[in-house]
């Protein structure tokens, strides 16, 4: 049996592009770790099953209309994420309008801010028995993220005070001018993880926490956020807690 012209090359694409030939590929592979190839000879030898030209164009067909529909249906979940943000941006906006005659410095709200202190440590989440500290990628895209930690020095004791607890209102206090100032709420208890000198603590009433998270996420919050921050370079930008409470 032979490949069709027209339908062939296509068809042998979408069968070197199966997981099952690119795994069995993989076994093959030779060279150093980075420079991994493979070879030659295992892909002369390697048999593929050939239907009919007829089937074969009916498989190609049938595969490019579902990789089609793939491709649409990226297109719109894209779509949807950019229309999410837009309207959260719309409703915050919507939500925090024409407040300026009840403004107060942030600070009047807090009880005070804490943070931990600038650790150096090994680049990997604690396993069990050890005890972490949280990078600023923990509370970038919106929740917390406990897998975004760095494991502390074993003969480090950290301060009781400084261990995140759920409920913690925290806030990152350098990234870069977008992501300065990213705020979560810790939604579930991580095992002994620890603030850093980057993320800093709110300490605020109960009832006052939800409404400060929001109105930090706002336009309003974010563009006072953004006008303190202060850095020479894009990538890092930094606003003091003498800032935030202002």
């Amino acid at each position: 049996m032979a490949l069709s012209e027209k339908w062939g090359p296509p068809l042998l694409w979408y069968y070197l592009r199966q997981p099952s030939f690119r795994k069995d590929a993989e076994t093959h592979m030779t060279g150093a770790v980075g420079q991994r190839r493979v070879p030659r000879i295992f892909l002369e030898n390697h048999s593929i099953g050939l239907p009919p030209l007829a089937e074969q164009r009916r498989i190609v067909a049938k595969l490019d209309s579902l990789t089609a529909r793939i491709a649409r249906a990226r297109a719109e979940l894209e779509r949807v994420q950019v229309l999410k943000a837009h309207l959260r941006q719309q409703a915050l906006r919507s939500c925090f309008a024409d407040l300026e005659k009840h403004e107060l410095p942030l600070g009047e709200l807090l009880r005070g801010i804490e943070a931990g202190k600038n650790m150096r440590c090994v680049e990997r989440p604690p396993v069990a028995g050890e005890k972490g500290v949280v990078k600023v990628s923990a509370v970038t895209w919106g929740h917390f993220d406990t897998t975004q930690t760095k494991t502390l020095p074993n003969d480090y004791l950290p301060p009781t005070k400084a261990r995140i607890m759920k409920g913690d209102l925290l806030i990152s206090r350098a990234n870069t001018l977008e992501l300065v100032g990213a705020t979560v709420i810790v939604d579930v208890q991580p095992d002994n993880i620890f603030l850093s000198d980057k993320i800093l603590r709110l300490l605020v009433e109960e009832d006052k926490k939800s409404w400060v998270l929001w109105y930090l996420r706002s336009p309003e919050g974010r563009s006072q956020i953004e006008s303190l921050a202060t850095g020479n370079q894009l990538s890092m930008r930094n606003i003091s807690q003498a800032a935030l409470r202002a």
